[in-house]
């Protein structure tokens, strides 16, 4: 029996009137409808070269490892133990982020590793393709710089890279566009900084524990580290109401808030035991990993994020049914635990609204319901709960528009990998 495909990532424009989903390798944009609570789809965006079947590249499939020397050139060699990570090679879109005017949409697209930039046509709800730049390595996480004029990717093999939103860069390829910076170990996010100054900065994390903060353009220029993360760091986030915080998370059970123009913890948050019940037999580690007992569990934050404009933060845990809500006490810079919203489906994707969040789940056995909710703040019960009437308009709309759509209705066995992130553990793997 087919059905569609659980959706990748959603995200609302500020005005929450427009939601932009990727499915498979297709991006939707469904438009609510004036005077009521329904939604209506307004136009999609295809990837034409993900027709293809994936191949993975012969860097993807070694088991090779990339390391740089003293003068920042990259080496290869033999890696002891464990290849870095499992690398699934699929033809999907990914990584989906506004330009800070909302104006456009930037998606990574694994059919020919590159970022597409996506024009919003606000007056007909339309998507156009107005650039799309292919890079050396496969690109997973994008930042547009404040004033929308440049675009900054990270890759898997450790190195950024920018380019302009607009201007026609699709020539350069390979040893033409030269990094901006690069980590030894894979990239997994990148955001902009500004200080109080003005002074702006290029923030990213790595596999190995690490987040740095660079200036911004002068990037060969390291400003500081923020060291305290025991595993990867998997999602970094700034909150708009407090422009020199960072809150980041990853392959342990702690969250961090950071000052990162200071370079000083500011508070942490333990999550281990109030994960425990959510935790399943997909979480057992695979059996060349396990212990003696079989019982070594493993499990990591694959996203991180703010309210835009309440002082909350939120994460999931890759493959659990509950989304993880935190109070931030500004004045204190202590976080605690707000609530935890159990779901039927577990979480697959987390963005932010003005007064909530926004999320996506594996709703594979749902009967083509609950493909995304919205989680509320409700002020007059001081509580965050789920909107029903969202999640059953988009769902009418879902089943109407694309019920039909050759591109997102697949059969069970063919939907795509969406748990990834805990594969980037390293198991007794020795780095340079």
């Amino acid at each position: 029996m087919n059905l569609i495909h659980p959706f990748q990532s959603a995200v609302l424009n500020t005005a929450e009137d427009l939601f932009f989903a990727v499915v498979k390798n297709e991006v939707v944009i469904f438009k609510r409808s004036e005077g009521s609570e329904g939604y209506t789809l307004a136009g999609k965006w295809v990837d034409e070269l993900a027709k293809d079947p994936p191949k993975a590249t012969s860097e993807e499939t070694s088991d090779l490892k990339k390391s740089k020397g003293n003068d920042g050139t990259p080496n290869t060699t033999k890696s002891k133990g464990q290849p870095p990570a499992e690398i699934v090679p699929t033809n999907l879109l990914r990584a989906m982020v506004f330009s800070p005017d909302e104006s456009k949409l930037l998606v990574c697209a694994d059919s020919d590793k590159s970022v597409c930039v996506l024009h919003i046509n606000t007056d007909k709800s339309e998507l156009n393709l107005i650039k799309r730049q292919a890079f050396p390595k496969r690109p997973n996480a994008i930042a547009a710089l404040e004033d929308g004029s440049q675009i900054v990717v990270a890759d898997k093999f450790g190195d950024a890279y920018q380019i302009p939103m607009l201007e026609d860069t699709q020539g350069k390829v390979g040893k033409e566009l030269q990094p901006l910076i690069g980590h030894v170990s894979m990239l997994t996010d990148v955001a902009f900084g500004k200080d109080d100054q003005g002074k702006k900065y290029l923030i990213t994390s790595d596999r190995d524990e690490h987040i740095r903060v660079t200036h911004y353009p002068q990037t060969f220029v390291i400003d500081k580290w923020l060291f305290g993360h025991r595993e990867f760091v998997s999602s970094i986030h700034i909150p708009s109401w407090h422009s020199q915080w960072l809150f980041s998370a990853g392959g342990d059970d702690t969250i961090f808030l950071w000052d990162w123009v200071k370079g000083t913890k500011l508070s942490i948050f333990e999550y281990k035991d109030l994960i425990k019940p959510y935790l399943t037999d997909a979480h057992l580690a695979a059996s060349r990993f396990q212990n003696e007992n079989n019982d070594l569990i493993e499990y990591s934050v694959a996203k991180i994020t703010t309210c835009r404009k309440l002082p909350y933060v939120a994460f999931f845990v890759e493959a659990t049914k509950a989304l993880i809500i935190l109070h931030v006490d500004q004045k204190n810079a202590t976080l605690s635990l707000k609530q935890v919203i159990d779901l039927r489906y577990n979480v697959i994707s987390l963005s932010q609204v003005s007064d909530g969040f926004l999320i996506t789940q594996d709703n594979r056995e749902s009967g083509n319901k609950e493909f995304a909710n919205l989680v509320k703040y409700v002020e007059s019960k001081d509580t965050f709960e789920l909107d029903k009437q969202f999640s059953g308009a988009l769902d009418d709309a879902i089943s109407k528009s694309l019920s039909e759509d050759l591109t997102v209705n697949v059969q069970p066995a063919d939907i795509a990998p969406l748990y990834g992130v805990t594969n980037l553990k390293k198991h007794g793997e020795q780095y340079s």
